[in-house]
């Protein structure tokens, strides 16, 4: 099995804080389960796989023509290392459910740790993935307004960068050099 590292994993964060507030975020959920719901990465940030994974497992069961149901129960089997039952689970949900982004990136990411697949297999995999993004930038692309004036050089192109998380967050070492590269840090 290959190494696994938990700031891999999409949407991870790479964060190894405690959720405190999991007891607040708990009760609603158990009242009204829902197949997507958002408690699963609290439950793993706080050691709790087995539930977490039963959570997942249960919200699959309600509802397996959900995607997000499909992907949670993916993301458990990711972060608790089982990447190759990982992919077990996500071929066959691509397959009944249709192609998206979000269960082919986390198919992506586990066949990158299942000593079962090779290397094409795994350039297939991600190959995939960059097709349905393409689609997904051209619908999001059509009626946008177009950008006149920077490809001319006659404007300069502005970039923002907002997160209340930057300094946990995995790409943290990355910001400063880059805004100082844009001269915005001194």
């Amino acid at each position: 099995m290959r190494a696994i590292s938990p700031t891999c994993w999409p949407g991870s964060g790479g964060s190894t804080r405690r959720w405190g507030g999991i007891t607040r975020r708990w009760r609603p959920t158990r009242a009204t389960p829902r197949p997507g719901s958002g408690w699963r990465p609290a439950l793993l940030s706080r050691g709790e796989l087995a539930q977490a994974e039963r959570g997942a497992r249960a919200g699959y069961g309600l509802a397996p023509d959900n995607p997000d149901a499909a992907a949670n129960l993916a993301s458990c089997l990711i972060t608790t290392g089982r990447a190759a039952e990982a992919v077990d689970h996500l071929k066959p949900a691509i397959a009944a459910l249709g192609p998206s982004v979000q269960l082919q990136t986390l198919l992506a990411a586990a066949m990158n740790y299942d000593d079962r697949t090779t290397p094409a297999q795994q350039l297939e995999a991600h190959r995939m993935l960059g097709r349905l993004h393409a689609v997904a930038a051209r619908s999001v692309g059509e009626g946008l307004p177009t950008l006149k004036g920077i490809d001319a050089g006659t404007s300069r192109l502005r970039v923002g960068y907002l997160s209340a998380d930057f300094r946990d967050h995995p790409v943290a070492m990355f910001i400063e050099p880059a805004a100082r590269g844009r001269g915005v840090v001194g």
